[in-house]
């Protein structure tokens, strides 16, 4: 795991507003504590910050000019029903709490502007839709974060550059490709916590990205509790003037809280909800080779090969635990060579493997667990072509939250001797050739 330490945010002067603010604990016979589509205008205290333009109500909801107002309510795009939050901040707007920010913080739950205490579990949920026409800047932005009331935040959410950064006390815990024109679906589980009792498991698209348990989750200070942030904080153009671009708007939707009673299936927006695949990358892949029973295989390709003297499958591994109900169920593969005699055309086998108790950076061939039965399949597989393999079966008899495979040459229907494939693996530099598994 790469770690980076990018940025430092000081509030001291906002101290006296939170403090004056109750913290609050609660219970929910189903979990969920706060569930905000934006399908109706909030009164007029609505619970938002920093903004220069401020809230307005306006007759008939619309893509509001941003010069009008920071915090709108607009009918497109929506997530979940027909509306949403839409954020924008200008360089030239006036400083608000020390630096250029627009956003909504202490949401309103049974008439109170909350907190949440550190020491407790908390679950939070919400949609975030990225413009076609999102200009990549050089300098981050902070669009959602967990923030006690002084020093920086213990948990944030970052743009920066073409890349989502999921970051917790300034370390970056995983990044991955931001992408425009589409909702970006986020699930958060947070329990803060000063000693080593913290809990932080993040989830994007389905996908979890953060599984720390057992750690540090909160600053060491005098801070009791967390305040739950979103929308867009420019921390970056207090001291840098804007070189790409000098405006910035998103937008939110299908916002949820909830506490520790909270489960992800109530938290999430489930397939039959969005309309939208759920697309789960490879967490792991590797190639075991009989040639070298003993050798693990690192390599940034997966090389195959059928034949007996210099045998080679790929293992592969997927964390299902996100899905709901599997209509369809595909593994997309980047075939970077695929010959036979020289000719295009190889077909490949996938296999279910029952054992998942196998990792990438050990396997060999003599460890590897055994193989099952055939689930999908795929011929006529061509160089620089995709092969996508139907496995919809296999999934919705899949009984665990992982799921793992074993990839092999087909050799029932030719002569396997000069049979070979080479697809891109999960460290591809290319990141739409890495292995994925799709599930609508």
């Amino acid at each position: 795991m790469r770690m980076q330490s990018i940025w430092k945010l000081t509030l001291g002067s906002l101290i006296f507003i939170f403090f004056s603010l109750p913290i609050i604990s609660f219970s929910s016979s189903s979990g969920v504590i706060l569930e905000e589509s934006f399908e109706t205008y909030p009164d007029d205290d609505f619970w938002y910050r920093g903004a220069y333009r401020p809230w307005q109500k306006i007759d008939t909801p619309q893509f509001v000019d941003s010069n009008i107002t920071s915090v709108s309510i607009v009918e497109f795009p929506s997530r979940v029903g027909s509306r949403s939050l839409q954020f924008n901040l200008h360089y030239d707007d006036p400083i608000r709490s020390g630096n250029h920010r627009c956003e909504v913080d202490r949401p309103e739950i049974n008439g109170d502007r909350t907190f949440f205490p550190l020491n407790q579990t908390w679950w939070f949920s919400f949609s975030i839709f990225i413009p076609e026409d999102w200009v990549i800047d050089d300098l981050y932005e902070v669009v959602m974060q967990l923030h006690q009331f002084t020093g920086s935040p213990p948990f944030n959410i970052n743009i920066e550059q073409d890349e989502w950064l999921v970051m917790l006390t300034g370390d970056i815990l995983s990044r991955v490709p931001l992408e425009r024109g589409k909702w970006t679906d986020w699930i958060v589980q947070y329990r803060g916590a000063k000693d080593d009792s913290g809990l932080l498991v993040v989830w994007k698209d389905g996908v979890r990205l953060v599984d720390l348990a057992n750690v540090q989750t909160a600053v060491d200070n005098d801070d009791g509790a967390v305040n739950l942030k979103y929308g867009v904080y420019k921390g970056r153009w207090i001291n840098t003037p804007p070189a790409q671009t000098e405006q910035r708007t998103l937008f939110f939707d299908a916002v949820k809280i909830g506490d520790s009673s909270a489960t992800y299936e109530e938290m999430s927006l489930m397939p039959e909800q969005s309309g939208e695949p759920i697309v789960i990358e490879a967490d792991q892949d590797a190639v075991v080779r009989n040639k070298k029973p003993n050798d693990p295989q690192n390599s940034p390709t997966m090389y195959i090969l059928p034949k007996s003297s210099d045998k080679r499958s790929i293992y592969m591994g997927f964390d299902i635990s996100s899905i709901g109900v599997v209509n369809s169920a595909n593994i997309k593969l980047y075939a970077m060579e695929s010959s036979f005699n020289h000719q295009p055309g190889t077909a490949i086998n996938v296999r279910l493997i029952d054992d998942d108790a196998w990792s990438e950076e050990t396997i060999t061939w003599n460890s590897s667990p055994p193989e099952g039965n055939v689930i999908g399949s795929q011929d006529g597989i061509n160089p620089q072509e995709f092969a996508i393999v139907d496995i919809t079966s296999a999934l919705q008899n899949e009984a665990d939250d992982y799921l793992s495979v074993r990839i092999d040459i087909d050799t029932s229907w030719k002569d396997p001797w000069d049979m070979r494939l080479t697809f891109a693996s999960k460290e591809s530099e290319t990141i739409s050739w890495r292995p994925v598994l799709i599930v609508e």
